[in-house]
């Protein structure tokens, strides 16, 4: 379950917009369902938008997800900013999931 978010860096009308989708430790990934655009909440930035377009909407981050998974393994993503991440079906922890890594999955 996800928990109770720092909103103190908004404005009081897009509150009610905001639902968090996913969780990384203290970060919590976030949606504003007018518009479908991707950012993110932690502890110590409290609400942060990204400006790359990948984070423009849901159905964009989706998309390149689904454009990655169907190119051959191994599955590595360039990111903004040329990180690279590998991403693995085969998680022994976390099994029918996907996970992502910066180093090379084994």
């Amino acid at each position: 379950m996800l928990g109770p978010l720092n909103d103190a860096n908004l404005e009081k009308g897009d509150k009610p917009f905001l639902v968090p989708f996913a969780a990384l430790s203290v970060t919590q990934l976030l949606v504003d369902t007018r518009t479908g655009r991707l950012g993110w909440w932690d502890i110590e930035q409290c609400f942060h938008w990204e400006v790359d377009p990948l984070w423009s909407s849901f159905a964009r981050a989706l998309g390149f997800v689904g454009d990655l998974l169907a190119s051959p393994r191994p599955w590595i993503a360039t990111l903004p900013g040329d990180d690279e991440w590998e991403v693995t079906d085969r998680d022994p922890d976390f099994p029918g999931t996907l996970a992502w890594t910066e180093g090379p999955v084994d």
